[in-house]
């Protein structure tokens, strides 16, 4: 693990966990990479709402299959970088039965409110680390934000969607809502 911070920057301390090692990863052409907004109520707790400690067991299995891989944790980006301010729209998702997509709406009010998240940060760090052009990162992210983040700063990028299978309803209905909402990608491309 390289935990590191960006000076001046907005989102704090990033937690690199990178396998199997830093120079194996540099050597290779392509890497699995992952973001991940440190979701604590879903990887710590086990919140049943939310996909996020699914989407990380997946993240890891998906760094050993690829031979090499990183997850960036980005903690402050919690709640799509509201963070515990997000839990108030937990509230009305509990209370209302709603899927994330309406409780988000409904509580930050305009729809690019919703997501505060960005990666600059997180380009800055995988440069300092050594990455480069010549790297192609194996995006594992359902977002279509996060692939246009990644892109515009010209890494070879391709998406590798993590989808987690065995959710509850509740979960079930905000990973749909999401994909007609927000056009996250649940299946791989063939």
């Amino acid at each position: 693990m390289v935990s590191a911070q960006v000076v001046g920057g907005k989102w704090g301390w990033h937690y690199c966990l990178i396998y199997p090692s830093l120079k194996e990863a540099l050597s290779r052409n392509e890497v699995f990479l992952r973001t991940d907004s440190g979701c604590l109520i879903g990887m710590a707790f086990g919140d049943t709402t939310c996909d996020c400690r699914d989407q990380l067991e997946l993240t890891i299995k998906n760094c050993v299959e690829n031979g090499s891989g990183i997850i960036i944790e980005i903690p402050s980006q919690d709640g799509r970088g509201w963070g515990d301010y997000k839990m108030a729209n937990q509230r009305l998702m509990d209370e209302f039965s709603i899927n994330t997509v309406q409780a988000a709406k409904i509580f930050y009010g305009h729809e690019n409110m919703i997501d505060r998240r960005t990666y600059d940060e997180c380009i800055l760090i995988l440069k300092s680390l050594g990455f480069n052009k010549e790297h192609t990162f194996l995006l594992g992210t359902n977002n279509p934000n996060k692939i246009k983040a990644f892109t515009k700063y010209d890494f070879k990028i391709e998406s590798q969607p993590v989808v987690a299978r065995h959710l509850n309803s509740v979960a079930r209905s905000g990973l749909n809502a999401k994909a007609k909402e927000w056009g996250h990608i649940l299946e791989k491309a063939t």
